[in-house]
């Protein structure tokens, strides 16, 4: 799964790799859930999908702009109902 936001997480590390967001112990080709430890995959979070940078781009924005400005709208909105 791929958009403009998000895409499948790729996380392969020591024998671990994640699928769907959560980890799978890979030996002989064969993977097997992970038992016994975090089954939750440290790259997305369980999950299984990681932001673009065009997405981490557009939370900043969104920080940014977006949070001052709908701050402001509540406020003005409470003072007219008051």
């Amino acid at each position: 799964m791929t958009t403009d936001f998000v895409t499948k997480c790729c996380y392969i590390m020591g024998g671990l790799q994640c699928e769907n967001g959560l980890l799978y112990h890979v030996s002989n080709g064969d993977p097997a859930l992970l038992e016994g430890a975090s089954l939750q995959c440290p790259g997305c979070d369980g999950r299984g999908v990681t932001l673009t940078p065009l997405a981490k781009q557009f939370i900043v924005f969104l920080q940014t702009h977006g949070r001052p400005f709908l701050r402001e709208l509540i406020q003005d909105i409470m003072e007219e109902q008051t």
